[in-house]
């Protein structure tokens, strides 16, 4: 069952890199560079995220992103809106070279480096997209974060509940804000760091996607960003009960998913399937490729023979 699981899937995604051919041309064909798109909007993100650092104040989160959005429209506001979108952009190029790899059986052997280093990137990357709807300090960034403290309150490993930070607004500090703040700009220096090992094993790794793949992505993120441009909804207020807001379901998908049940059930599911993402590369035996090897016959004269020789690999 599983074996078939595979064929057809590696079937699927050889029939869309048929198709990709076909209309961008092999030379051209964004499956080809999933890897390196992602790199891509990751750039896109370092340099929106440094202009969007220099104007936000731990000390007035929410105003200082309204300015940046309303006030700054013809700038700010668009690199905020290209910092939303290349994040989304790059957690489904992510997603969707980790499902290529999976089916093309392009993670076992020595691969598996590559693999696990890129569960790592994955979970990073979603990591520091939730920090960063904190830092916005909206409606939907106070649901994520006490939705967040609830998670972790599941283990007493911080000493008083987390989510009683959440309970009064005069308990939210900026050094709430500060922790923030660091944690979305070092989480991300973890990241090229996992990038790093992730491309170390790889021989002749491409990094950058051609130019005409790559101004189209940026062509695209900013037309985006002039007809839906991101914006925060109403400022945050522990002391009203939230009742509804916008969802961006490439990164916050979890929450409705894990706050339908409890959290026990919740902890469980993800701890269980980061293992069995993680630890994929050992879980199908298979063996190599049959390895040459030069035979020479005993008779006299006899050409030398070229054998293949199978080797014996338990995985």
């Amino acid at each position: 069952m599983y074996q078939k699981f595979l064929m057809y899937g590696r079937k699927g995604v050889l029939a869309v890199e048929e198709l990709a051919d076909r209309i961008f041309t092999p030379q051209y064909n964004p499956f080809y560079y999933l890897g390196a798109i992602a790199i891509f909007f990751l750039w896109l993100l370092v340099v929106s995220g440094i202009y969007l650092f220099i104007f936000y104040e731990i000390g007035a989160p929410y105003n200082s992103i309204k300015y940046i959005t309303e006030e700054q429209w013809y700038l700010g506001g668009i690199m905020r809106s290209v910092h939303r979108y290349a994040a989304d952009g790059m957690i489904i190029a992510t997603i969707l070279h980790l499902i290529q790899v999976y089916f093309t059986d392009r993670y076992r052997h020595w691969r598996w480096i590559a693999w696990v280093s890129g569960i790592f990137l994955l979970a990073f990357i979603w990591l520091t997209g939730i920090i960063g709807y904190w830092m916005v300090w909206d409606e939907r960034g106070q649901i994520i974060a006490d939705l967040t403290a609830a998670f972790l309150d599941f283990f007493p490993i911080f000493g008083e509940l987390l989510s009683l930070s959440f309970s009064r607004n005069n308990l939210i500090t900026n050094l709430f804000f500060f922790v923030a703040l660091f944690l979305h700009i070092m989480v991300p220096v973890l990241l090229f760091i996992f990038l790093w090992i992730h491309l170390i094993r790889v021989s002749h790794p491409v990094i950058n996607p051609p130019r005409l793949i790559g101004i189209p992505i940026v062509g695209i993120l900013l037309a985006l960003s002039l007809l839906k441009p991101a914006t925060s909804q109403l400022p945050a207020d522990v002391g009203k009960i939230i009742s509804k807001v916008g969802m961006d379901w490439f990164y916050l998908f979890s929450y409705p998913v894990f706050n339908s049940m409890p959290i026990w059930t919740s902890w469980i599911i993800l701890c269980v399937g980061a293992l069995i993402l993680t630890f994929i590369p050992w879980y199908v035996k298979s063996k190599r490729p049959l390895a040459a090897e030069i035979i020479k016959e005993n008779s006299q004269g006899a050409p030398n023979v070229l054998k293949t020789v199978p080797m014996r690999l338990s995985i």
